[in-house]
């Protein structure tokens, strides 16, 4: 029978082409379509923003008009935005699935419908947003909000740092201009694993990793019904991804008969898109904490970006256990001051114990439970979050330590998104404590937290998780308190 399989792999092969064809045209014209609308809305929603800002630093009675006028004017511009996303994720899911079919990939056939349903529900909820006004109470709530979070601010500010300081550091982060924020540098990378230095074949026989998952075909050991989003390619002989060329089932086949001699893979934690959705998302949501998270590197037409690359070599690599003392280990991160304003945030393949995210260097006072006797909402010194700028973990083996953000792509896509902003919110200071319901961006089950909160009509005012007004307060009690260097640099 062997003939007979051969014979279809290799007739799977030549549909699963035409398929990946497909599925390739379809992204390449919706990615395209869909970062011009959202570097369109973007800018837009930046402008209203600034304007907003300088009138009300010109007069607080203009800005209360202003609130409310800017306010219903983004709202439209949201309300376009999000029909054109929900309908291109259509377009990309139906891509998606047609490609699953060519491939007999039941999996993912299973994983687009889901999407397709997803998609669905979120036009039904776009609908009803629009009718009761929710797509217009969110930005008006979040204008009145943020004079009070700008005032709040810089009376922390100037309590700290004594007057003239106070007045230097609130000039630079543009207090009373058009434009009030902390600037914020973030570095990315994406783990790659390249079958010259990673046991790809160790590592399948033993039923750690399935190569056929991580490539996007179908799997008859691990059947994959929520896998990430990872890119297996083929690499040629000078070393560059042979991206127009698709690894498929007899290339796999073929690769673990040989022992990983018939070919050279490269396998990338997240798809290009994935990555630049993830950044996008943070990038928006940390201007509710009144910080300018921007990147390294542009995450507009990600499907067209290189993103920064972290090597995976070891299965240490692979599943990561003990964060702090791994950043230190495999990267330049040792926890000193001057790394604060520039976190590091690696996508990786997966993190011990199943965590979508886990951050490092940092130890989070506040918990559910209330443990060190802190309230989620306690602001005492005590119960802020502090910085570790050394690995003191349980394991017994202190020393250097790192820092940074680890995350991985996860489904459902919809929600991994906002896991990137997640761990960054524990870099700035933010606990999970206190976040009940699905709304918040700090929300985590394990931790204790409801799945629906008090504060469930975000969903109806703003469709998405966010960072919620006391958010704002924790967040720069932590950079005032314990990242007051990273104030005096600016």
């Amino acid at each position: 029978m062997a003939w007979w399989d051969d014979a279809l792999d290799a007739v799977g092969a030549v549909v699963g082409a035409v398929g990946d064809a497909v599925e390739t045209v379809v992204d390449a014209v919706v990615d395209t379509v869909e970062e011009v609308v959202d570097t369109a809305t973007d800018w837009a929603n930046a402008g209203l923003d600034r304007a907003r800002d300088a009138i009300a630093a010109f007069s607080p009675a203009l800005g209360a008009v202003a609130n409310l006028v800017l306010g219903l004017v983004k709202g439209v511009v949201n309300v376009v935005k999000d029909i054109v996303r929900i309908v291109l994720d259509v377009v990309r899911h139906v891509g998606e699935f047609v490609n699953a079919l060519l491939h007999l990939n039941l999996a993912r056939m299973i994983d687009a419908l889901l999407a397709i349903v997803v998609n669905v529900g979120e036009i039904v909820v776009w609908a009803v947003r629009i009718v009761t006004g929710g797509y217009f109470a969110g930005p008006v709530s979040d204008y009145y909000m943020r004079d009070r979070h700008i005032n709040m601010i810089a009376g922390m500010v100037r309590a700290e740092f004594g007057k003239q300081e106070a007045e230097d550091i609130l000039a630079k982060l543009g207090f009373g201009t058009a434009h009030f924020r902390l600037p914020i540098r973030c570095n990315v990378r994406v783990m790659v694993a390249d079958s010259s230095t990673f046991p790809f074949v160790a590592l399948h026989t033993a039923g750690t990793l399935d190569l056929f998952a991580l490539a996007g075909l179908l799997s008859f050991n691990s059947f994959p019904l929520f896998n990430a989003r990872t890119r297996m390619v083929m690499v040629d002989a000078s070393g560059a991804d042979m991206w127009w060329r698709p690894v498929t089932r007899p290339d796999i086949k073929a690769f673990i008969s040989s022992g990983g001699t018939s070919a050279r893979f490269r396998c990338y934690a997240v798809e290009p898109y994935a990555q630049g959705r993830a950044m996008r998302t943070a990038h928006n949501k940390f201007k509710k904490l009144c910080i300018d998270l921007d990147f390294d590197r542009s995450f507009n037409f990600p499907t067209w970006q290189t993103y920064p690359t972290q090597p995976c070599n070891t299965p240490g690599d692979f599943t990561i256990a003990g964060a702090t003392a791994w950043f230190a280990a495999n990267t330049t991160r040792d926890s000193s001051e001057g790394q604060d304003a520039r976190p590091l945030s690696i996508t990786c393949f997966n993190i011990s114990g199943g965590f979508r995210g886990i951050v490092a260097g940092r130890s989070i006072r506040r918990f559910v439970d209330e443990r060190n006797g802190c309230r989620h909402d306690s602001t005492a010194d005590a119960c802020i979050t502090l910085v570790d700028r050394s690995d003191d973990d349980t394991d017994g083996n202190a020393g250097p330590g790192g820092s940074g953000v680890l995350w991985r792509d996860a489904y459902p896509p919809w929600f991994g998104r906002y896991v990137m902003g997640h761990e960054l919110g524990h870099y700035f200071g933010l606990a999970h404590a206190g976040h009940d319901g699905v709304e918040n961006i700090m929300f985590s089950g394990p931790e204790g937290n409801a799945i629906v909160g008090g504060g469930s009509w975000r969903l109806w005012s703003h469709g998405e998780p966010v960072f919620v007004d006391a958010d704002v307060e924790h967040a720069w009690r932590f950079i005032v308190k314990k990242l007051p260097h990273v104030l005096r640099a600016l």
